[in-house]
Parts: structure tokens; sequence; C-alpha cells
């Protein structure tokens, strides 16, 4: 089961995570650290764009975002089954519209599963 860390630019919320992650995110694997900011003192917008600057520095980004990383993010929990509530509850997403409309994009080799799945049922 996934730890679940503490953090975020929208406030302060659970968030569960990958346990390979885990160890890149924690300081010193601290079991109750926040990832993004601290209890006392949330991540404010300077701190999070000098975190992206040192990361574009380290690896090429091929110049994605924070942003993107949160659609790509979204768009694979889509993939592997998780519903729109739970997706909309992960990315701290306000309204379910947005999160269906806008961060849960379609795959072509995912619609293409999807129609050949209806092909099985009726050719069964």
């Amino acid at each position: 089961m996934p730890d679940i860390v503490h953090g975020g630019m929208c406030g302060v919320r659970d968030i569960p995570i990958m346990p390979m992650l885990l160890d890149y995110l924690k300081p010193g694997g601290e079991p109750d650290a926040y990832v993004v900011g601290d209890e006392k003192k949330p991540i404010t917008f300077s701190i999070h764009r000098r975190m992206m600057e040192r990361i574009r520095r380290t690896i090429d980004l091929h110049g994605a975002c924070s942003h993107v990383f949160r659609h790509s993010f979204a768009t694979m929990l889509n993939d592997a089954g998780a519903s729109v509530k739970t997706i909309q509850s992960i990315i701290g997403q306000k309204d379910f519209k947005t999160t269906a409309d806008r961060y849960c994009h379609p795959r072509d080799n995912r619609k293409q599963e999807a129609v050949e799945g209806v092909d099985k049922l009726l050719c069964s």
C-alpha cells in the first residue's frame, strides 16, 4: 500500500504516493515529513519556481512544467482504472467536471482497446 505524503500549493492535504518515489521526495526518509512545504509554512509560488528551476538544470524536462506532470499523472491514473472521483481527490481538483474534462485525456491505444473489448463481447 502506498504511503501518504503531505503538501501541495493549493492547500495541505494527504496524497497517496508510489513507494518507489518516496526515497526521492522525503528528506532523510522522515516518516511524517512534508514533501512540499511543511506544517507551519506551506510552499510559496517563488519556492515552487526555484525548485522547478533546479530540476530543469539537473534533467531535461523537454519544456514540461509541473502542470504537465499533473495532467500526465491524472491520465495515467485513469488508464490504470481509477475512478474520476478518486483522481479528483488525489490531484486536489474541486470540480468533478474539470477533472473529467481537462485532466483525464483519452489515449489512442486505450480507445482501440475499448473497441476491441466490445468486439470480443459481441463475437463471443
